[in-house]
């Protein structure tokens, strides 16, 4: 492994490159102190460069640049087993990808080596014992002169009195005996317990996440009578303006009206021999429905049939509906989809009113909303952590259009999410959009919610900074 290579990629740092790890005015300092290392090392100063390393490696446990590159200097000068835990540190801290992959090759390399002894070390070391003659031993680097004795001190008077009252009244006092456990009695005891305890817990958590959902009402969709009968109702609407509705109408009034006639006339048929008595002299005959005679319906222009416009409430109601049904379906397995389709339904029902309501969906708006508030409230805090971890590396490659979406839909779903984390990254990606005015009310957010605390410090510090 050359370490000389490895440690020459290294390269001078920014602040808006490198995680929040401590407050703006030392993280700028620290990356100041991290580029004069780096200075130094191409000058031939690496104690100068190690010591300032080792300090901010110490210092700041969460930026993990100083670390891996005084894991690199320690393994190049034979100290692998330090190396290899300051390199296991920055890793645990999260690289960008580039070192993230040297650091995983060098810790792999150096757990294949013996710790603190690399072969060039071992082999320079034997030689130059085989080497090097046992030097003359001096009689007077051995002996020492003795010091002169010291008087003994004895006890006073009184501390013999204490001693000797100690002895006439002795206290009371407990002797405990800690005896030696039996691990297959410790078992015995603690496995029936465990077993209750993952027992009770599994009862919990299941109690938790699956009746609630079984509890909620869920949208049902119509039946076939109410559809018919909501297209009869419009169809029938749109006949008075609309001739090619008429026609469609009228053809379907006459061929379920030549159905109903075939089946009378059935009826009648067998019932024939049976002689109907009337107190007139007339026989009654009972009508029979004439099925209408197709025509040729008039071709109407295409300008003449007004389009029905769809009323946008019921659009974003519909909308609402399928987002509740697709956040539903991935509860389980894909927190990420799950939260912003959650976050979309809730957006959708936060612009119509409440008493909106469509056909084939059982239930109306302020039903619905009820419904996608209560599954956020089981995973509001789940599903914001996993919007931030899929919008972090996102933001760290400068896509910041792409993590606002992740960021902003868990801020939408739990405010609050990472200690107020994900409030200051949706203002700093509006930030360096170019969108202060939008990123002001999120910066503004988390002073007032975390006040006295490093990221509310930040989040002044921005606002500064945007003026």
């Amino acid at each position: 492994m050359n370490w000389s290579d490895q440690i020459s990629r290294f390269e001078p740092l920014v602040v808006e490159a490198v995680p929040i790890f401590a407050s703006p005015t030392e993280m700028e300092q620290a990356v100041t102190t991290y580029n004069r290392a780096l200075a130094q090392l191409w000058q031939d100063s690496r104690d100068i460069a190690l010591i300032a390393l080792r300090k901010l490696a110490s210092s700041y446990p969460l930026f993990p640049h100083p670390a891996f590159l005084l894991g690199c200097l320690l393994a190049d000068s034979g100290r692998l087993k330090e190396a290899g835990r300051l390199i296991q540190q920055a890793l645990s801290v999260g690289l960008p990808q580039n070192l993230d992959e040297d650091a995983k090759s060098c810790l792999a390399y150096m757990q294949t080596r013996q710790p603190d002894q690399p072969a060039d070390v071992v082999q320079t070391r034997s030689r130059s014992l085989t080497d090097r003659e046992p030097p003359a031993l001096n009689v007077t680097q051995i002996l020492e002169k003795t010091r002169r004795g010291k008087k003994v001190r004895m006890a006073g008077k009184k501390e013999q009195r204490t001693v000797m009252r100690g002895h006439s009244y002795p206290e009371e006092t407990e002797t405990k005996v800690r005896m030696r456990k039996d691990p297959v009695a410790l078992l015995r005891t603690g496995l029936p317990i465990l077993a209750v305890v993952l027992v009770v817990a599994t009862l919990i958590l299941a109690g938790i996440r699956w009746l609630p959902a079984l509890w909620r009402p869920k949208p049902q969709l119509a039946n076939d009578t109410q559809k018919l009968s909501w297209l009869l109702a419009r169809l029938d609407q749109l006949s008075a303006e609309d001739a090619q509705a008429a026609g469609l109408l009228a053809e379907y009034e006459a061929v379920f009206a030549a159905e109903a006639s075939a089946g009378t006339s059935e009826v009648s048929g067998q019932t024939t021999s049976i002689p109907v008595q009337t107190t007139s002299s007339e026989t009654t005959v009972l009508p029979t429905a004439t099925p209408l005679p197709t025509k040729p319906l008039p071709t109407p222009s295409p300008t003449a049939a007004p389009t029905p416009t769809p009323d946008p409430a019921v659009l974003a109601f519909r909308k609402a509906v399928t987002a509740l049904a697709e956040a539903e379906a991935h509860i389980h397995d894909d927190l990420v989809t799950s939260g912003l389709a959650l976050a979309k339904a809730r957006s959708l029902l936060a612009g119509i009113p409440g008493t909106t309501t469509a056909v084939d969906v059982d239930g109306d708006a302020a039903t619905l909303s009820q419904n996608v508030e209560m599954l956020i409230s089981e995973i509001a805090v789940s599903a914001a952590n996993a919007l931030r971890l899929k919008a972090q590396p996102l933001f760290q490659e400068e896509s910041y259009t792409e993590a606002l979406v992740y960021y902003q839909a868990a801020y939408d779903l739990y405010p609050r999410a990472y200690g107020g984390g994900v409030a200051y990254y949706v203002g700093r990606c509006h930030q360096l959009l170019g969108e202060p005015q939008k990123a002001k009310p999120y910066y503004d957010f988390v002073i007032e919610q975390f006040s006295g605390r490093d990221i509310a410090k930040s989040a002044a510090y921005r606002i500064r900074e945007m003026g």
